[in-house]
């Protein structure tokens, strides 16, 4: 296995990794709404200029209940299941040897945060403490 000595680099690969293997395809089940908006919103999950009023108009959606169809279909609202995937791949990046020389700014951006203060905040309310504190007692 290929060592990436760019933390940088090694930060791109893990997104993308995470991308590939973590987030949930559309079902067979799923109907066609939202398979779509599911397939837009993980293309657009962490980019922060994507809100999910735009991933729902990408979509071609206008329909005021796939907020809840999503949730009826994937088990939890579109917020959410941006929140937890934003976290949980923050969480990963912080806890990688490889990333310890690499901003907590960086891996802000890198899981959709323009801002510093909004993404501690995000995460102090998902795991209950701090991204500098996480990343040191782990």
């Amino acid at each position: 296995m290929c060592v990436l000595h760019d933390p940088f680099e090694r930060l791109k690969r893990l997104v993308a990794t995470y991308r590939a293997t973590e987030l949930r395809p559309s079902q067979p089940g799923d109907p066609a709404d939202i398979r779509a908006f599911l397939m837009m919103l993980n293309r657009r999950l962490f980019d922060s200029a994507w809100t999910l009023r735009l991933i729902e108009q990408e979509a071609g959606l206008c329909d005021h209940n796939v907020e809840l169809r999503f949730a009826r279909y994937v088990g939890q609202s579109a917020g959410a299941y941006r929140r937890r995937h934003r976290m949980e791949l923050a969480k990963r990046l912080l806890r990688d040897d490889g990333l310890h020389s690499v901003p907590i700014f960086q891996i802000a951006l890198a899981v959709g945060y323009t801002r510093h203060d909004t993404f501690t905040r995000a995460f102090r309310r998902y795991t209950g403490m701090t991204p500098d504190q996480y990343r040191k007692t782990t």
